[in-house]
Formats: structure tokens, C-alpha cells, sequence
């Protein structure tokens, strides 16, 4: 019945944008009457519209049930001062769209008691045994300030009974940007207001080589790469390639690409040869760049490739 906040950390590309959307698919299956709120600060570009964007997102869902029409006009006025409140801080004009988006003038909100608001809010929260899960991701792509302000949205909203919050981010960078807008210690910052913390583990590199050649494999189309074929991919694999596939986005994201480009061209080229240049465009774009504007030097009969070694030397060197 306690407001909590949780958090999933782990560095860009390690899954926990999927892990969030797991957590939100197994509740929606297993506990419908639980209210879902997903929202993403990094849709909105300034702390203005973060302020009224999440309680719009917050509003919008329970506006939906007819049952909670008491809570939506407290939300709205407590929206509306602490929007107000927020603009006076930040420095931004009077935040009056999100009085009005509420139906309320924005004088008769500030007339009221801030703590009598948020009271009265955790009072009819509790009274209706209806339970809300925010799901805030990417926090870790907003500047400094956006994430200084989000964290304050966060705190001011923690306690509420009845609310939970799954927060995923990057600690590293998410501190660093407390650090920097606080002038304090992010960590020590972050531990007031998050009462529990997960960090995703590092995915073991079999398994992501395991996931990145099954997926090559269906990229070789029906016939797939022929035995002595997938040898030789295999061969350029390891001869440097592995070192680039670090977490499951990388996976994805080569193999994207691979399921664009390869297919139309699969019977003119050598795969092995194909893959590894991809492999490069997608994570090595300097030196697929230089490959590409001295092909004489990759490819062409090997006579003429080798025609003026003082010239190789020095492109090599």
C-alpha cells in the first residue's frame, strides 16, 4: 500500500528498456485492475513540459475509469500548484495550460494549501484501493537539468500510497548529472529517493554470440550460408569482428542492417567478405569510410594492388 521506488540500472544497450515492457505485460496479463502509466521524458524538450506532461499522462489514465473522477480533480489541482511552483523555479512563465487542461483557473488553485492538496490526494488514492505503476524510461538521455527535474517530480510523488515507480537508467550517467547540477554526490542523492535497486547483469558473451550467429544463419536465406560458407564467416568472425558485439543493441543493430542490405546482393558478392564490411560500417564508420575511398588498396587483381609499394607503406603506416 506504500509508495515505492524502484530502479533498473544498467549501461545503454543491456536491455532494459525489454525488461521494463516484460514488466509491464505481466501485469497487464496477471493483475488488470493495476493501472499502467508509461512515461518517457525524453519526449518532451524542456522542464516546463515535463512538469505537465506527467501529470497529463497521470490524469489521462485514470480519467479513463469513471470510478476515480474524485481523484482525477484532486490530481488537477495538485497538478496545477505544483506546476506553478515549477515555474517560478525553473524561471519559466505562469504554467497555465495545465491548470486549464484540468478545467481549473489557476488562481482558485493557488489559493489553496499545497499539503492540504497532496493530503487530500493520498487520502482518496488510498480509499480507492486502486493501485498505479509508472513505468519512466530513458532517463538517462535528458541534459543535467531535465534529469535534476524529473528526479524532483519523483520525490515530491513518492509517498503517495497506492503508486509505485520503475525507474531505468544508467547510474553512472544519472549521478554524474546530479553531480553536476547539485555540486553533490549523485549516488547518496539518488539512495533518498530510490528504495530499491536492480542493475542488470552483463550478458554472458556466449550467449550473445550464440543469439548473433542464429540470427546470421536466417539472414542466409533459405539455403542459408553453405557449410564451407559460414566456415569462412565464422573464420572473419573471430579474426576481429567478436570484439564489437558487446551487449544485445549491437546484435540487433548489425543484424538490422544485414537484413536490408545483404539479400539483394547475396548472389555478387563473397559473404564472409560482405558481413565483415558491414560489421565496420555499422560500428567502425571512419574506417569503413577510408576502405571505401581506397578501394585500390582492397580489392581489384592483386598485381595492381601492389603496383606502388612506397604508396601502400605510407597509407598503411
Amino acid at each position: 500500500p506504500n509508495g515505492i521506488v524502484i530502479s533498473i540500472n544498467a549501461p545503454w544497450g543491456y536491455g532494459k528498456s525489454s525488461l521494463m515492457n516484460f514488466i509491464s505485460y505481466y501485469i497487464s496479463e496477471r493483475s488488470p485492475e493495476i493501472h499502467i502509466v508509461n512515461f518517457n521524458p525524453w519526449w518532451f524538450s524542456s522542464r516546463e513540459n515535463l512538469v505537465n506532461q506527467f501529470f497529463a499522462e497521470f490524469w489521462a489514465q485514470i480519467k479513463r475509469n469513471p470510478k476515480l473522477k474524485k481523484i482525477t480533480s484532486a490530481i488537477g489541482e495538485y497538478a496545477g500548484v505544483l506546476g506553478q511552483a515549477a515555474a517560478i523555479g525553473s524561471g519559466y512563465p505562469i504554467i497555465t495550460p495545465i491548470a486549464n487542461f484540468f478545467g481549473k483557473g489557476i488562481k482558485s488553485i493557488l489559493k489553496k494549501d499545497v499539503q492540504r492538496l497532496k493530503n487530500d490526494l493520498a487520502s482518496d488514492l488510498k480509499k480507492s484501493g486502486n493501485k498505479f505503476v509508472f513505468f519512466i524510461d530513458d532517463i538517462d538521455r535528458l541534459t543535467p537539468e531535465e534529469i535534476k527535474e524529473l528526479f524532483k517530480i519523483v520525490k515530491v510523488l513518492a509517498d503517495f500510497p497506492n503508486v509505485i515507480y520503475i525507474l531505468s537508467f544508467d547510474m553512472d550517467i544519472v549521478c554524474e548529472a546530479i553531480n553536476l547540477s547539485y555540486g553533490i554526490d549523485g549516488k547518496a542523492y539518488l539512495e533518498k529517493i530510490i528504495q530499491a535497486s536492480f542493475s542488470l547483469p552483463k550478458i554472458d558473451k556466449l550467449r550473445l554470440r550464440r543469439t548473433l550467429f542464429s540470427k546470421l544463419w536466417v539472414i542466409g536465406g533459405e539455403s542459408g550460408f553453405k557449410e564451407n560458407i559460414w566456415h569462412e564467416v565464422m573464420n572473419v568472425y573471430f579474426s576481429g569482428l567478436d570484439s564489437l558485439i558487446r551487449n544485445p543493441r549491437d546484435i540487433i543493430r548489425v543484424t538490422n542492417a544485414l537484413n536490408v542490405t545483404y539479400p539483394p546482393v547475396k548472389s555478387e558478392i563473397f559473404s564472409p567478405d560482405f558481413v565483415a564490411i558491414e560489421f565496420i560500417r555499422i560500428f567502425c564508420p571512419k574506417l569503413y569510410t577510408t576502405i571505401k575511398s581506397n578501394k585500390k588498396y582492397f580489392a581489384g587483381p592483386n598485381d595492381e594492388r601492389h603496383t606502388d609499394r612506397e604508396e601502400l607503406i605510407k597509407f598503411r603506416s
